[in-house]
Parts: structure tokens; sequence; C-alpha cells
């Protein structure tokens, strides 16, 4: 279990503030919101890649650092060939759709964006990390298809923090929450299919899939092992 709580941070315009997260094993939030709004910040934060100035971040009650692996928006890769990085990461336990097994002993650096945003959905599924950070993994890659199918794999042994603007991607995670002015709120779409954000909702209430939420202890024990 992946939580954090009470997160305020603050790196030039991007600013988190109270925010308090938990992702179980098993499950997957997706965080939306506006460009800017800090949600590759959360990301960061998560991951225990970005200390926050207050609150904290712990993976299965230890530091985030070495427990999650990000798989970054503007697909940076270490300089190391596609084998050597999935080797470093965990092991080679290839997914034929991502056709990663096309460039393996080609330079990170070297492949096309879609290409590196590929090899990062194949880290995150055979990398040796319980959680997962995607941060806009459609982005660049021409089949929607595979990114979902992936998504979907990592769910059965991973907790996943998805962030996206892609509807048919929130639609698969187990809740889903909007990031604006630095803080979280629940987002839903109402009989019609239209969105309903809940301007003002403290997100006290327990949720058992993977949640955001204020105040830790009043659900602690629950949720999925």
């Amino acid at each position: 279990m992946r939580r954090g709580e009470g997160i305020r941070y603050k790196r030039g315009e991007r600013i988190l503030k109270g925010v308090s997260l938990l992702i179980h094993r098993r499950s997957v939030v997706a965080v939306i919101g506006p460009n800017g709004s800090g949600k590759s910040t959360l990301g960061m934060v998560m991951a225990g890649l970005w200390r926050p100035h207050k609150g904290f971040v712990e993976a299965d009650g230890e530091d985030p650092l070495g427990k999650v692996y990000v798989a970054f928006q503007d697909g940076r890769l270490l300089d190391l060939s596609v084998k050597e990085y999935l080797e470093l990461v965990g092991e080679i336990d290839l997914l034929p759709r991502l056709g990663v097994n096309k460039v393996l002993d080609k330079k990170c650096k070297r492949l096309s964006l879609g290409r590196k945003k590929r090899v990062h959905l194949q880290a995150a599924f055979s990398s040796r990390h319980p959680y997962v950070v995607l941060d806009e993994p459609e982005s660049g890659i021409d089949s929607l298809r595979d990114v979902k199918l992936t998504i979907e794999e990592l769910r059965r042994r991973k907790g996943v923090l998805l962030i996206t603007h892609e509807p048919s991607l929130m639609r698969l995670a187990d809740k889903v929450f909007r990031l604006f002015n630095g803080k979280l709120q629940k987002y839903e779409e109402d009989s019609e299919g239209k969105d309903v954000i809940r301007e003002g909702d403290t997100l006290s209430d327990t949720v058992y899939r993977g949640a955001v939420f204020r105040g830790f202890r009043a659900i602690s024990g629950t949720g999925l092992p």
C-alpha cells in the first residue's frame, strides 16, 4: 500500500496543498487536471523523487524511493540499451503487443518518443517495483488499445497512479480525481455521461478500491490486500 498524507510542495508555480493519497496494490487511481495543475509534481513526490515540504509519503511503511517505477511523460530514459535498461529495473518479461523485442539492442536515447513510451510501459510491467506512476502514457503512442491492455495487466500485479487526459483511460481506473488549484476533487459522470466536479468536497469518505482522501487513519486497515 502506497500512501501520502498532508502533502505540500512548491516548485516554481506547481503547488500541492495538503494532498492525501492512498493506492493499494492491484488497483488504478487516475488523476486528471489542466496543464500546469501539478499532476506530474504529484507523481514525482509520490515516487519519492521529490520530497514534500510538509506531510509524508511511504510505500508499504517504508521510503517510497526504489519501490515506485515512474514512466515519465517526456519519455526520458537512461543512456543504456533497451535490454540493459530492462535488466536494471527488473527482468525481461516481454509483452508482445508493445513490440519492445524489436529494439532490445538499441540505445534508449536514440528511440522515437513513441518507442520510448513503449519501453516505459514494458519496464513498468516487468520491473521489480510494486507501484507505478504512468504520466500520460498515451502521448506519443499510436495504439491506444496497447496502452489500455497494458494498464489492465499492471492492475493485476501493481498499484498504479495514472495521470492522463484521455477519457477512455480514465474509465479503466477504480477512482478518478481532479487536481485543481493544488487540491484534489472528486470526479464523476452523471447519468447522461456529463462530467461532475464536486467542488469543495473534503474527500473524507471511505473508498476501498484505491483512493485519494483526507484522514488516512479513518480507513487504516481496509481496502484491498
